[in-house]
């Protein structure tokens, strides 16, 4: 399993003294792991999520610590881009029994890990969607680097080598697509957060979940990846932010600044902001 040659005896160890727990289960090529407030289902083979939960017991610590001030009780996340479910699984914790977490996630890998992760951690307040979202039904090809599951997406294979050094091979297979209005509206009674990060699809989530921030003006913490994107994608996608609401970036203490369209124009990492519409918390 890759990640066993990745990660040292000491590492192991300095997490184990930390108080993490870990078992791997060899037959599944899965690692089950016991972090702060949860328990989680992991890859093994994994190269970016997995070394990061053994070696600090955390992913994201910015989102972490925006997730954990943000996320109240009685709350309704939708969770766009779910993956093995660490950010589902907080949420879960969080918003209680009364709250719900809705987790969308294309991939049946990790949607197969993050199923199991609310069975051992007893959440019954999950609901599941094994699809992709985008501003458009139909049937789309997803592509997975074997390494990082966690980075698929509808983007052509083309654009993910050029925008990533992480890949090795690449899994595709046809994923079906709606959008994030047909899935969700009706089902629910309010919408409170959408974390949303699909690997450079964020603005075509967007588009096609404008009756759902016109009914329920949800706060939106989403992955801004400027590179993924064209520059008439980029411009179109900060009007429409712009318009929706006060955009703010998520420091790297989990804090939120307000930025100005000129801060945005010169991102050139992978950034998390925040938009909250105009009448949030009005």
């Amino acid at each position: 399993m890759t990640i066993l040659k990745n990660i040292t005896r000491d590492t192991v160890e300095n997490s184990v003294q930390r108080g993490l727990q870990f078992t791997i289960e060899a037959d599944d090529d899965i690692a089950y792991l016991q972090l702060k407030d949860f328990y989680i289902y992991v890859d093994s083979d994994d190269q970016q999520m997995t070394p990061s939960f053994i070696e600090h017991g955390f992913w994201e610590p910015w989102n972490t610590v925006w997730f954990g001030r943000n996320v109240k009780d009685d709350m309704t996340v939708v969770d766009v881009g779910a993956n093995v479910g660490y950010f589902t699984m907080m949420a879960a914790r969080l918003v209680g029994k009364n709250g719900e977490v809705i987790a969308i996630e294309p991939n049946p890998s990790p949607m197969r890990l993050l199923k199991k992760s609310a069975v051992e951690n007893e959440f019954d307040n999950i609901r599941f969607y094994e699809c992709a979202v985008s501003d458009k039904p139909g049937l789309l090809e997803l592509n997975v680097p074997d390494i990082n599951i966690g980075g698929a997406t509808l983007q052509s294979v083309d654009r993910l080598l050029a925008t990533s050094d992480k890949i090795g091979s690449v899994n595709s297979f046809s994923v079906s697509v709606h959008t994030l209005d047909d899935l969700l509206l009706g089902t629910v009674d309010k919408i409170d957060i959408i974390k949303m990060d699909v690997e450079g699809l964020e603005p075509y989530v967007w588009n096609g979940m404008q009756k759902i921030l016109k009914q329920y003006r949800p706060a939106i913490i989403l992955e801004y990846s400027p590179d993924r994107l064209s520059n008439e994608e980029q411009a179109s996608f900060i009007e429409s932010m712009r318009y929706y609401g006060k955009i703010h970036i998520v420091t790297d203490i989990g804090t939120e600044v307000k930025v100005d369209n000129t801060y945005l124009n010169r991102i050139n990492w992978i950034a998390t902001l925040v938009v909250r519409p105009f009448d949030y918390g009005e």
